[in-house]
C-alpha cells in the first residue's frame, strides 16, 4: 500500500487533503537537507559542543537482536550533523549558526525557493495562508515532536491494540516516509511497537487494567537504553485504574508520555473502540 493510499485508508482525505499532505512531506524533507547542509558548515568540535549543551549526545546504538546492541561515539561530522538536525528545530539551528558566525543566508534563499515552487498550481489566498502557517509549524517543531506530528491524525475505531498500532503506523509513514518507520521492532529484551528512524521507540497500550500499565512501566526500562528518545503511547478507555500516577512514573523513567481517549461504542455486532484525539 503506497503512502497516500494508507491516507485515504486511515482518515478519509480527499483530494484536497492529500495535495496539502503531499506539499508539506516535501517541504519537510527539504527543511530536513537545510538543516543538515547548514549543520555540516560547522567544525565537527563545535558541533560536539553543540549535541552536549543541548543533552543531545554524540553517541549511536549499533549492533543487532542476535549479537546485542551497544552504545559508541559517533566519529562522523555527517552522522553527528543528522543526529542533531532530528533533534533540534530550524530556527534553533539558525541562532547557532549566528552565534557560531556560520553564514547559512544561501540556504534561507533556497528553502523561499523550494516553497514557492511547491505552489505550481493554483490555489486560493485561504490555502495559501493555511499551508503558510503548516510550512512555519515545520520550521519551528523540535525534532520528531509526536504531538505535533498527530494533530492531523484521524484514526477508525479499533477493536484490539494491534489494530490501533497499525492505523498509527501508515499515519507516519504517510507523513515521514515509509524508510523512516519500523514495525514491530525486535531488540534483546522484546520486542518495540514502533521505531522512528532507528532513534525513537514508541510502545503502544490500551489500558484496560492496573497490569497492562505495570508491563508497560517494565518495557519502558528494557526499551530506553537501546533508543535516544522514548514514547509511551497509551489510549485510556476510562477505567479507574490510577492513570496518572503511572503517567507521572513513566515520565519519572524519562519517557514521553502521550495520552488518547477512548470510548467503547457497538458497531453492528462489533464492540469497537471510539478514539478521540
Amino acid at each position: 500500500m503506497g503512502i497516500f493510499d494508507a491516507l485515504k485508508k486511515i482518515g478519509s482525505a480527499g483530494k484536497g487533503l492529500i495535495e496539502k499532505t503531499a506539499r508539506e512531506v516535501k517541504y519537510r524533507q527539504k527543511v530536513k537537507e537545510i538543516k543538515i547542509e547548514i549543520l555540516m558548515r560547522f567544525k565537527f568540535d563545535q558541533l560536539k559542543r553543540i549535541s552536549a549543551s543541548k543533552g543531545i549526545g554524540d553517541t549511536k546504538i549499533v549492533g543487532d537482536a542476535i549479537s546485542g546492541y551497544r552504545r559508541v561515539k559517533i566519529k562522523n561530522k555527517e552522522e553527528l550533523a543528522r543526529k542533531i538536525a532530528d533533534s533540534l528545530s530550524l530556527s534553533e539551528i539558525k541562532q547557532l549558526a549566528k552565534r557560531y558566525r556560520i553564514q547559512y543566508k544561501d540556504l534561507e534563499d533556497e528553502l523561499e525557493e523550494y516553497k514557492k515552487q511547491l505552489y505550481s498550481t493554483k490555489v486560493s489566498q485561504k490555502e495559501l495562508e493555511m499551508e503558510e502557517k503548516a510550512f512555519k509549524k515545520v520550521e519551528e517543531e523540535e525534532g520528531y515532536n509526536l504531538s505535533v506530528l498527530l494533530e492531523d491524525f484521524e484514526p477508525q475505531p479499533v477493536t484490539s491494540e494491534e489494530d490501533f498500532e497499525k492505523q498509527l503506523y501508515q499515519y507516519l509513514v504517510a507523513k515521514l516516509g515509509r524508510g523512516k518507520v519500523k514495525r514491530q521492532v525486535s531488540i534483546e529484551s522484546g520486542q518495540i511497537d514502533l521505531v522512528i528512524d532507528n532513534r525513537i521507540g514508541i510502545e503502544v497500550k490500551l489500558a484496560k487494567r492496573r497490569e497492562d500499565l505495570r508491563t508497560l512501566l517494565g518495557q519502558i526500562i528494557d526499551y530506553k537504553d537501546y533508543f535516544d528518545k522514548i514514547v509511551a503511547l497509551i489510549l485510556d478507555l476510562g477505567h479507574n485504574i490510577d492513570l496518572e500516577s503511572y503517567k507521572s512514573k513513566l515520565k519519572n523513567l524519562g519517557a514521553e508520555v502521550l495520552i488518547f481517549k477512548g470510548m467503547y461504542k457497538r458497531i453492528g455486532r462489533k464492540k469497537q473502540i471510539i478514539i478521540k484525539l
